[in-house]
């Protein structure tokens, strides 16, 4: 699925950055201990709307001769997509300038602090939230977990121990509440304070998701 994301996020355009655990495991130069579960493609910052961020990404599979594939729609600012075949998955978020503004802002709402990192296709390097935890992702102290930015505690430690399985210990904490719910439930979530509802869906939010 890795041609099929990238040959999207490349159609997006530079508002699309890909975050989330193929962001990591990237970072981290690959490990093969781990695989991501999915690749999460998150539009921030463009003029295009949910429909039209849709409609140019089911045409790039189309292009790609993709037959087998469906579009479920998980809020309004997030569908996922899967193709016949293939077992990962690509989540397609439209972030609205209430969810955040900037590429570090978004990354900063991720619940854990080892998955606050992204990158642009064909774009050396990678972006980093200002939170973003060098020293966790090499292991050197355990990886932090906002349980306020996740859904639920249960869903909170059910990620906490994704990670532990991917050989990173981590500690759950609770810090602002983001109301940045990404899995689960298919709807929105009204915000709270201090800060804005994101869309409820299975994408790695960096805080509630399965990737």
């Amino acid at each position: 699925m890795e041609k099929a994301a990238h040959a999207i996020a490349r159609a997006l355009g530079p508002s699309c950055i890909i975050a989330g655990s193929d962001a990591l495991h990237r970072y981290l130069g690959k490990p093969s201990e781990w695989a991501p579960g999915d690749y999460d493609l998150w539009h921030v910052g463009g003029s295009w709307k949910m429909d039209e961020l849709l409609k140019r990404a089911l045409a790039v599979l189309v292009g790609l001769g993709h037959t087998g594939f469906t579009a479920t729609p998980k809020s309004d600012h997030c569908h996922t997509l899967a193709v016949k075949g293939h077992k990962q998955t690509i989540q397609l978020i439209h972030v609205t300038s209430e969810m955040a503004t900037t590429v570090t802002e978004l990354l900063d709402k991720f619940d854990l602090d080892i998955c606050r990192v992204a990158y642009r296709v064909d774009t050396p390097g990678f972006l980093l939230g200002e939170t973003f935890s060098t020293t966790a992702v090499n292991k050197r102290e355990p990886a932090r977990l906002n349980e306020n930015a996740s859904r639920s505690s249960t869903l909170a430690a059910s990620r906490a121990e994704k990670y532990r399985k991917r050989g990173f210990e981590v500690k759950l904490y609770k810090g602002p509440r983001y109301e940045f719910a990404l899995s689960g439930a298919a709807e929105t979530k009204p915000p709270a304070a201090g800060g804005a509802a994101l869309p409820s869906c299975n994408s790695h939010g960096c805080q509630s998701c399965t990737s």
